[in-house]
Formats: C-alpha cells, structure tokens, sequence
C-alpha cells in the first residue's frame, strides 16, 4: 500500500486545556504547528485529505483552503479524538486512512509508511506505532472502523484503546519515541522550540541539571563523557557557578570532567 491508497486524517480539535491557548497555532520554526502540518502532508500524495476539528473558525477554513482539505466538524463537541476519528473516517472513499494528531512537531509523516506496509500483511483494523507506548494519534485505521466508534461514542466511551482493543490490530516498533513527541503544556512548547534551536547549531548544547544539589549530575557526565569520546565526539563542559568554586583542583567537578574526557 502507498501514500496514494489512503487518504489523511489531521485531528486538530482538541481544547488545549492545558496549554491555555489554541496550541493549533503555536509559532513553530516560523508557523503555526497545524499549518506545519498541513504543509508537510501537502508533499504527500494521499488519495483524500481532510481536516477533523471541533468547530469550522475562519481561520481553520482558511488553512484547509490553502493547502487541499476537507473540513470535517464534530457532531457533538466535547467528545475528544475519538469524535474527530469517527466523523472523518466516515467520510473518506479510501479503504484505510492515517490519522494524525497536529500537535507533533518532530513527526515526519514519511516515516510512517511502514504503517502501510504492515496493513498488507493482515485483516487488521488498526496498525499502530509502538514506541515505548503505542501511538493511537499517529495510526492507520480502516474506514468501516467508523462505526465501532460511533457504537462507543453512543455508550459513553471515549477511549481510543478500548475499541482499538475490541478489533483486529497491529503494532509496528520504532526505535525514535521523539517522533511521537506532542504538545500538550507550555514546558512541552518549550522543550520542541529547545530541540529544533539545537539542531541548528553546529555545535549542540545538552542541559544537565537538577533541583538540588547531591543528586549525580556530576557522576553521570563521568559516566558520559568517555561515552561520547569513544564516538569521536570532542566535548567540553560548562558549569554553572551559583554559589562560587575552584577551578581544576582534584577532586573538584572541573577536575573531575577533565579526569573522564572532557576536552575543556
């Protein structure tokens, strides 16, 4: 199966409670993440394309406009995922659709073609991407699934796993559970703006801290810096001064870095 066999679902209505604001349309590398998103799947050549929200808003139409998607709006709002789900899959021509969640900025929508592979191989219903944990907003489903979620919707249930469970279904392993990453808090904003500024950088900058002292920062970049030496990675440390010290005297932490590799 390709890209061109199944149609895309975005679900992008959620409230954002615990953002505050509409995080569809946090500034990412210069747009908004929903917007990132639709630009991406714009490259991809899925049979349909539709765009699952709450409520149609100028600004949402306006995004489903410039880049080819179907508007679908919930029936009833407050219902969660699953109601995006339902009302999209029952609107598609294609046999399976991907659904993907808008708030994953690291997700490449590319590499979730094993996904299509692993429909192939089986009757299954659902083909989800298992790292760590299984992804149910980054997942293929097959259209006639509508139904058992309309079924679930009617009693009460909002759940994706429990009807995932309920029906044939597949998981396909990835090694990298930062493509899965999504934004859901402020702190979640912040740390994707901090891995995308990283990237950039010619020479990257990781961040070891902790709330109180005494709790192995200091052992575990011993532990690390002949590990990113033995990858041919020249390192060097900086150390916060909050309360004043010596430098390089043994038994310091200075002393202590340049004794395990630290090349400054």
């Amino acid at each position: 199966m390709e890209f061109s066999d199944a149609s895309l679902l975005i679900i992008a209505g959620g409230k954002s409670s615990r953002m505050g604001r509409d995080k569809r349309f946090l500034p990412y590398d210069g747009e908004g993440l929903l917007e990132r998103l639709a630009r991406r799947a714009a490259a991809l050549p899925f049979a349909e394309r539709c765009l699952c929200v709450e409520e149609r808003t100028p600004a949402l139409q306006d995004i489903a406009e410039r880049y080819g998607l179907t508007l679908v709006e919930d029936g009833v709002q407050g219902r969660g995922p699953m109601e995006g789900l339902m009302r999209g899959l029952s609107q598609i021509e294609a046999d399976y659709a991907l659904a993907v969640s808008c708030d994953m900025p690291f997700l490449e929508l590319a590499e979730l073609r094993p996904l299509l592979k692993a429909a192939e191989e089986g009757s299954c219903q659902a083909v989800l991407p298992r790292a760590g944990r299984r992804q149910p907003l980054a997942a293929l489903y097959r259209r006639d699934l509508s139904a058992r979620f309309a079924e679930a919707l009617a009693r009460g249930e909002r759940k994706l796993g429990i009807v995932i469970d309920s029906v044939p279904h597949a998981y396909v392993d990835f090694p990298d559970a930062a493509l899965f990453f999504n934004v859901n808090t402020v702190a979640d904003w912040h740390l994707a703006c901090g891995r995308m500024a990283n990237e950039r950088r010619s020479r990257p900058l990781v961040t070891i801290s902790a709330p109180v002292s005494n709790t192995g920062k200091t052992t575990f970049i011993e532990r690390v810096l002949p590990e990113l030496r033995t990858r041919g990675i020249r390192v060097g440390v900086v150390k916060g001064d909050c309360h004043g010290y010596d430098v390089d005297e043994r038994g310091k932490d200075s002393w202590r870095f340049k004794e395990a590799g630290a090349a400054g």
